[in-house]
C-alpha cells in the first residue's frame, strides 16, 4: 500500500506547458480517494524519470514512490533507444516497485494496464508488440521500460523501476526525424475528450494495485492484444498459462 506524502511547495507546477495543461494539483484531484500514494514527485523537465527513480531508490525512497515529468531531455527505451519526450503532449512517469517476478512479466503487467486504460477512457483498442510497445492505428503510442536496481553488482536486486511513456497528443511540431513515420499519439488529430491530468492519474491509480491480479489473468489479457507474436513471446505466454 502506498502512503500519502504530497508536498504542495515541491510538487505543484505553476506554469502552463503546451496546449494541454498539466498542473500537478489538477492531476492529484483525479487520484482515487481509496488508494494511498507515496511521495509523488513532479518535474517540469528532467533528464529521465527512470534515472531519477533509480537514484531515489538507492537513496532510500520507499516502493510506491512516483516520479512524473512534463518533459524529458534524455528519455529512454529498451536497449538504450531514445524516447522522444517533448513537453505538453506526453505522459512520462516512473514507479519504484518491490521486486516481484521477472522483468518481462512486470513489463507485461504494465502493458495490459495501460492498454485497458486506453480502451476504457479513449474507446480504442491498442495492440501490444512484444514485449513493451503499444500501437494504435499502426503507430507506437506507448513505450514501457522496466529496470532492476541494486546497490552494487555484488548485491541482490532490491527494487524494480518501471517507466511508462505515453504519447497522449501529437507534439506541436509533430514527430520528427527517424520516428516521423512510426510514432503516433493516442489522440492524433481530434481534441482529446479528457485531459492529460486525468489519464496520468489513472495510470497512478491502477499501478497502485500493480500486483493485485493473478499472473495468469494478466498473461491472458496480454495474449488477446499481441501483435505478430514470435516464438519467444509464445513461449513466455504458454509457460504462464500452463502454470
Amino acid at each position: 500500500m502506498f502512503t500519502a506524502n504530497l508536498n504542495e511547495s515541491e510538487n505543484s507546477i505553476h506554469q502552463k506547458s503546451g496546449d494541454v495543461k498539466f498542473f500537478f494539483d489538477e492531476m492529484t484531484s483525479h487520484l482515487s480517494k481509496y488508494v494511498k500514494f507515496s511521495n509523488i514527485r513532479f518535474h517540469e523537465e528532467i533528464d529521465s524519470t527512470n534515472e531519477q527513480a533509480k537514484s531515489l531508490a538507492l537513496s532510500g525512497a520507499e516502493p510506491g514512490t512516483v516520479v512524473i515529468a512534463n518533459a524529458q531531455t534524455a528519455g529512454k527505451g529498451r536497449f538504450g533507444k531514445k524516447f522522444f519526450s517533448p513537453g505538453g503532449s506526453g505522459i512520462y512517469v516512473s514507479f519504484i516497485l518491490d521486486r516481484a517476478g521477472e522483468l518481462d512479466l512486470v513489463t507485461v503487467r504494465a502493458a495490459v494496464i495501460v492498454a485497458e486504460i486506453i480502451e476504457e477512457l479513449c474507446g480504442e483498442s491498442p495492440g501490444i508488440k512484444w514485449v513493451n510497445d503499444l500501437f494504435l492505428r499502426g503507430k507506437k503510442v506507448c513505450g514501457i521500460l522496466a529496470e532492476t536496481v541494486s546497490a552494487s553488482s555484488e548485491t541482490p536486486v532490491k527494487w524494480i523501476v518501471l517507466g511508462v511513456g505515453v504519447n497522449f497528443t501529437a507534439p506541436q511540431n509533430g514527430f520528427l526525424g527517424e520516428i516521423k513515420s512510426s510514432a503516433g499519439a493516442v489522440f492524433e488529430n481530434d481534441p482529446p475528450p479528457l485531459s492529460r491530468e486525468r489519464f496520468a492519474a489513472e495510470i497512478i491509480n491502477r499501478f497502485a494495485k500493480f500486483y493485485d491480479r493473478a499472473d495468469g489473468e494478466i498473461v491472458r489479457e496480454y495474449r488477446k492484444r499481441m501483435m505478430n507474436p514470435d516464438e519467444m513471446c509464445e513461449q513466455f505466454v504458454n509457460n504462464y498459462l500452463r502454470a
